[in-house]
């Protein structure tokens, strides 16, 4: 549960005001309290994280709880909101109710991390309507520092990496022996309790620490199974998807008819119709994460 930091590694720290974002966000922590009560032996670190979705929109900051879920053997860094939502969606199959709507928003993505073995990662992440479990091995060259500030009461140094199309700047706490972090970032000599690009356009910082008297298991849908594959096949195909985002659903779609069986809007205007709103709306989700990703 949340309490106040008497002690080093025995904490949560959040500060609340009366701003909208900010209250829906220590609404979100409220929550994770009471999730953390359900499971297990673990240790939840909440980040919030900061996005520009769009480079040409730069006052369009998303802000979202993120959760690093370290046990024993692997770590797992997803969405708090996603969490619910899929909790709510298993919950709702498992009564043989349709499932609810997902929300657009929210990081649908999770990184799976196993220990000892943190340079090997999985990444479950949607292109389009399919999922993917994507096997990645990482070696990340970080350049330490003298650098040192405090964040939440731990001493903290300073890091540097690139990944992603990007230049990556970490603050790191070997007061906190676990050498993870926000999603896919390890292998510093302690936990990385902020990590941000050089541009500022994703950050993740910590918010608070929780403890699990349980198992961590994230709830799964077995509806959906997710197909394996590397990340340069996983890049490939994301790639193509930018250029075609509604090639996987083309064949879908007919024309549509009135009561007396004419067209009055056939398959093509429908496909030109969506593909162009597809485009239109991927043109504003620029600025991802890993850059790479948009490089042909």
């Amino acid at each position: 549960m949340f309490v106040a930091r008497p002690q080093k590694y025995k904490n949560v720290s959040c500060n609340v005001t009366k701003k909208p974002a900010q209250m829906k966000l220590s609404l979100n922590l409220l929550f994770l309290m009471f999730f953390t009560i359900c499971n297990s032996q673990t240790t939840n670190f909440v980040y919030e994280y900061s996005s520009i979705p769009d480079s040409t929109a730069k006052n369009n900051v998303l802000k979202e709880l993120m959760v690093l879920t370290v046990s024993k053997n692997k770590s797992e860094f997803y969405s708090l909101n996603q969490f619910k939502n899929d909790s709510i969606t298993e919950s709702s199959i498992s009564k043989g109710f349709p499932p609810p709507p997902q929300s657009l928003t929210d990081k649908n993505y999770r990184v799976i991390k196993e220990i000892p073995n943190k340079n090997k990662v999985n990444f479950i992440a949607s292109i389009s309507s399919t999922t993917y479990d994507v096997s990645q091995v990482l070696n990340f060259d970080w350049k330490l520092t003298q650098e040192s500030k405090i964040i939440m009461n731990y001493n903290v140094q300073k890091a540097t990496t690139n990944y992603g199309g990007r230049t990556w700047i970490a603050w790191f706490t070997k007061e906190i022996p676990i050498q993870d972090g926000p999603y896919k970032f390890c292998n510093l000599p302690g936990l990385i309790l902020k990590i941000e690009d050089s541009k500022q356009n994703h950050i993740y910082e910590i918010k608070a620490i929780t403890k699990s008297p349980k198992d961590f298991i994230y709830p799964e849908n077995k509806y959906i199974s997710a197909i394996k594959v590397d990340y340069p096949k996983f890049s490939k195909l994301y790639k193509k998807y930018r250029k075609e985002p509604i090639a996987d659903i083309m064949d879908k779609i007919q024309d549509v008819k009135d009561s007396n069986g004419y067209v009055v809007t056939t398959k093509s205007q429908i496909i030109k119709e969506i593909e162009e709103s597809s485009l239109k709306e991927l043109e504003k989700d620029n600025n991802l994460i890993e850059l790479d990703l948009l490089k042909q």
